[in-house]
């Protein structure tokens, strides 16, 4: 029984209730009923099922921003807009003594929830002093702030990563600034599964070095993602792979 829907059965206009428990109709109008009936269940389930929908986002707290790991809860900006016209929205960091170090965003938004995460780079690229940082928030006139912190794993600063190329052989080059530290490739798709760990725990020395992923012939085109572990620290880069 789903609650405030009540079901009758009903019978033929003007037969009584007995006569229309015993009668056989034609099959052809059993099958119309059948089906009539089958097509108002899937209409009453699917308007059940959205105002339940409605009813669980009507009652969601969006003053809550969602889980996150502590380390990326720390770099976190979560901005909730509730204006439905899009208005611009900006967001700039600033050190202790109050001088901006990141214009980390300047763009037209809408009503939504955005998560943005600070990569503790200033504007000119270079990783900023380990502490904590302030965060101005500017969307639609609406204003806030609030605190970032900027902490660093050893080789978080001493390691670099960039994407050489994503079509046919995917290449990636590692620069390390010092010697030396187990490297490590993973690959994953966009539903989150590992497909391919070309290196697993490779000692590699001060330098540039060029590394590859060969996909197979089986593997689709499509956004990739690839976990390429320096020691403590793990980057990860997106590539839209093309055979």
């Amino acid at each position: 029984m789903i609650e405030g829907v009540s079901f009758v059965r009903r019978v033929p206009h003007g037969v009584p209730l007995e006569a229309g428990r015993n009668k056989k109709p034609d099959n052809r109008l059993a099958r119309a009923r059948r089906d009539a009936a089958g097509l108002a269940f899937a209409a009453l389930t699917a308007l059940i099922l959205f105002a339940t929908a409605e009813n669980c986002l009507a009652q969601t707290d969006i003053t809550v921003p969602p889980l996150d790991s502590a380390e990326a809860a720390r770099v976190r900006i979560w901005v909730p807009v509730s204006h439905q016209n899009g208005c611009r929205m900006t967001i700039t960091i600033l050190n202790d003594s109050g001088r901006v170090v990141r214009h980390l965003l300047d763009r037209l938004v809408s009503a939504g929830f955005f998560n943005y995460y600070w990569d503790k780079k200033d504007d000119t690229g270079g990783f900023v002093q380990a502490g904590e940082y302030t965060y101005l928030v500017d969307d639609c006139g609406t204003k806030r702030q609030g605190i970032v912190t900027a902490q660093f794993r050893e080789w978080e600063r001493d390691s670099r990563v960039q994407l050489l190329s994503q079509y046919g052989t995917v290449k990636v080059e590692l620069e390390l600034f010092r010697d030396s530290a187990l490297v490590s490739l993973d690959v994953y798709n966009r539903r989150g599964n590992r497909v391919a760990g070309p290196i697993a725990d490779s000692l590699m020395l001060h330098g540039r070095h060029e590394l590859e992923w060969r996909p197979p012939k089986s593997a689709l085109r499509g956004r990739y993602l690839l976990k390429l572990t320096v020691g403590d620290f793990a980057h990860t880069i997106e590539v839209n792979y093309r055979p």
